[in-house]
């Protein structure tokens, strides 16, 4: 059975609810959220997931480093996934809301 593109897109649905779920189960936890985000780099070798798909959990990550002020967790977020223009606007206010404004400034002129 070959799977078709909307059992893989539904898929790939439950796949981004359950990672995005997992960040958020901890909203001050950073590791959980790295951890969480290497799960879904791992999956993104195998799968094909689209970026609207992957900024729900990568923004939950981003959020979390906000609250936890980690500026240089957001900042290597916004490396991994530097495709997403929603991402890039997150980290951006995470960098500026730390008060890396180099950084923010660095990701803003990307």
């Amino acid at each position: 059975h070959v799977p078709t593109s909307s059992s893989f897109s539904s898929h790939a649905q439950a796949h981004t609810k359950l990672w995005t779920r997992r960040i958020q189960s901890q909203p001050r936890n950073t590791t959980n959220a790295l951890d969480v985000l290497q799960e879904i780099r791992n999956t993104l070798t195998t799968a094909t997931i689209s970026i609207e798909e992957q900024e729900k959990p990568v923004m939950e990550a981003l959020r979390v480093c906000g609250s936890c002020e980690r500026p240089d967790l957001a900042f290597k977020i916004y490396q991994q996934f530097p495709e997403s223009e929603t991402c890039r606007t997150m980290a951006i206010s995470v960098l500026g809301s730390c008060q890396q404004l180099t950084q923010a400034m660095e990701v803003l002129n990307a």
